[in-house]
């Protein structure tokens, strides 16, 4: 089943409010076989004030086509800067994870597989829950005793740091504009690092004006003086942002935004689409080591259409 939306708070449980405002859910992309499959949670970024449409669904047909049971996240976000949202989307996030396991075995699912991907403002959320998930209390009786650690994460050009190389937008929309100092502590995840969060990929790109690379390193570095398996991939070309950096994505972003690259800067990120697109390949590869899966169902494009018209997804 492809398309279908799943709220993760009840009205009465999701306490943080704004006007217009929505309970956050999740998008699932199911494969409908029998087959015990590892599950992938696509958490895109935006600032903190968005969920950015170019790195949810394009990135979870990626992932579903390389056989995961894959869910797309949209969580709290605050988009006019007005109540700083504080720890509202990590608890977005941890629940979105319990809620996978507890789900497993109704979903085909390996409750020892489920992983995360999150871009940008998205990683940063993905990386707090990595570090700080012994924090997040669920008092949900059916939930409470269901793990939200992420067997593994991957974090594409992650807002990290709270510090120099900070991203100025995301924790405003995070914290506020006058920010306690031990908020700014607690969500500069660098600082947090243990043996026990769990390995990680990092993917970034050199001349990323937006979030820049150094946030990436640091928290590379934090992993290997912490003993964390991680991988960390630098390219040396592209822009924040590229989600899959595949041209169905550049393509996307140009009917999305036709006016946002000049002629100039669309050349430079289309010339740079064959490396920094190479991520793909290596989480890939790195997620079937690290998450240990000796098989996986790989399905083609036409068959991801059929399941996607069938489900009535873009009806």
């Amino acid at each position: 089943m492809i398309g279908k939306r799943t709220a993760i708070w009840k009205k009465e449980e999701y306490l943080y409010e704004r006007e217009g405002g929505e309970i956050p859910y999740l998008i699932s992309y199911m494969h409908e076989d029998d087959q015990i499959r590892p599950a992938m949670i696509v958490v895109p970024g935006g600032a903190y004030r968005q969920v950015s449409s170019s790195e949810g669904d394009i990135v979870a047909r990626m992932f579903y086509g390389q056989g995961y049971n894959v869910f797309v996240l949209t969580y709290s976000v605050n988009p006019e800067d007005a109540e700083p949202l504080h720890l509202q989307p990590l608890k977005d996030l941890a629940r979105a994870v319990r809620i996978v396991r507890y789900y497993a075995k109704q979903c085909q699912i390996d409750a020892d597989k489920v992983a995360v991907c999150g871009f940008s403002a998205g990683g940063h959320l993905c990386g707090s829950l990595g570090v700080h998930f012994k924090d997040i209390e669920e008092e949900s009786p059916l939930l409470k005793e269901i793990s939200c650690r992420p067997d593994a994460e991957i974090l594409a050009y992650p807002v990290v740091t709270s510090g120099k190389y900070k991203n100025e937008e995301s924790f405003l929309a995070l914290l506020g504009e006058e920010p306690a100092k031990e908020e700014l502590e607690y969500m500069s995840i660098e600082k947090h690092v243990t043996k026990e969060t769990p390995p990680c990929f990092l993917w970034h790109t050199l001349e990323d004006r937006t979030v820049s690379v150094e946030n990436s390193y640091l928290f590379a570095e934090a992993c290997r003086k912490a003993g964390v398996p991680y991988a960390h991939h630098v390219f040396t070309e592209g822009v924040h942002g590229m989600s899959t950096a595949e041209k169905e994505w550049f393509e996307q972003k140009l009917k999305e935004r036709p006016g946002k690259w000049t002629e100039e800067e669309q050349r430079y990120i289309y010339d740079a689409l064959d490396a920094v697109g190479m991520w793909t390949e290596l989480a890939k590869r790195w997620l079937k080591k690290t998450l240990d899966i000796k098989e996986r169902q790989e399905i083609d494009s036409e068959d991801f259409i059929y399941q996607t018209w069938r489900s009535g997804l873009y009806k």
